[in-house]
């Protein structure tokens, strides 16, 4: 049975290759990143990206998916991936309310 880091790993794994899922479809197809409730929750749902912002979702996304799986694969330990993937969340985190769309967006 996976230990309780490691089953936070894998949900961490997943979760960020859905987000880089998500935003490289955004950034291919030219349209903005819509949040949803389980990339964005209650703050953030609902509102757009730009396409600067997508993109960094897309690579912050990208680089802490790698550094998760890294940690599973044991090539990274916890602490050292830990301390490598938290200016990645503080810059994605920044970024996020930095690059939300002006524009008025019509549901």
């Amino acid at each position: 049975m996976p230990s309780l880091n490691e089953l936070i790993l894998i949900a961490l794994v997943v979760w960020t290759s859905a987000v880089c899922w998500k935003a490289t479809r955004a950034v291919r197809a030219s349209r903005p990143y819509t949040f949803s409730w389980w990339d964005g929750g209650a703050l953030l749902g609902g509102k757009h990206l730009t396409s600067v912002g997508a993109k960094v979702q897309l690579a912050c996304s990208a680089i802490m998916a790698a550094g998760g799986v890294l940690m599973l694969l044991g090539v990274l330990s916890l602490r050292v991936g830990g301390y490598a993937l938290m200016p990645v969340a503080a810059v994605s985190i920044v970024a996020d309310f930095a690059c939300i769309s002006k524009e008025r967006q019509t549901s």
